[in-house]
């Protein structure tokens, strides 16, 4: 199990009640992977430190306020919001905040929360989120340098690769967006025939070989 793998299973783990200590418990295969890697990796051990610490001031503030102003807690966008409001740099809270706002459509909103996230923890996965709301927005030159950012983290990211090639065709780099799908095609990535539509759609000549 490499670095980026074990870090996806914790912050998963973590979003769920329980999740952390059913992971830790290691009685599964992925407990017992991300176990053996903790054992090497001192980073990994501080994140998941710092995920702990998170979770438990959210399950703390979750458990008061809904006790006290049950009505409030309507959605995951109040919860979070509340979060924020009572802890700070709490990258956790402002990722599944934009992700929530992007959800409900707001897509502005949530990528001023994505973005701080990225300030406070910078992640390849979050980085692609990033990207693919300047995508939505129009803005197809930062989507871009999102999705460079994230594949500097994560060379095989498949998404960031097929983000990246959409922003090329937009920005009129076809070239460029033919090498990203090409790189998903080595990857044997599902995602290089979704780009090779937007390419044929956009009038691209793409060479197959």
């Amino acid at each position: 199990m490499d670095h980026t793998e074990a870090l996806e299973l914790i912050e998963l783990a973590a979003a769920e009640p329980g999740g952390l200590e059913r992971l830790m418990a290691g009685d599964t295969p992925e407990g017992g992977a991300v176990a053996g890697h903790l054992a090497g990796c001192p980073p990994c051990v501080a994140e998941l430190t710092r995920v702990r610490r998170t979770a438990a001031v959210l399950l703390a503030v979750c458990s008061i306020l809904s006790y006290l102003q049950a009505e409030r807690w309507h959605d995951s966008v109040t919860l979070f919001r509340h979060a924020l409001e009572v802890t700070e740099n709490n990258s956790l809270a402002h990722k599944n905040l934009g992700a929530a706002l992007a959800g409900q459509g707001k897509l502005a909103e949530a990528l001023r929360h994505v973005t701080e996230s990225l300030r406070i923890q910078p992640e390849p996965k979050e980085y692609v989120s990033q990207a693919w709301l300047y995508l939505q927005l129009g803005e197809h030159g930062k989507a871009l340098q999102a999705c460079r950012n994230s594949i500097a983290m994560s060379p095989a990211d498949e998404k960031a690769h097929f983000l990246a090639g959409v922003s090329q065709v937009r920005l009129g780099d076809p070239r460029s967006a033919v090498r990203e799908y090409q790189i998903l095609r080595g990857l044997g990535s599902l995602y290089a025939d979704r780009l090779l539509e937007v390419l044929k759609n956009s009038g691209v000549a793409v060479p197959l070989s």
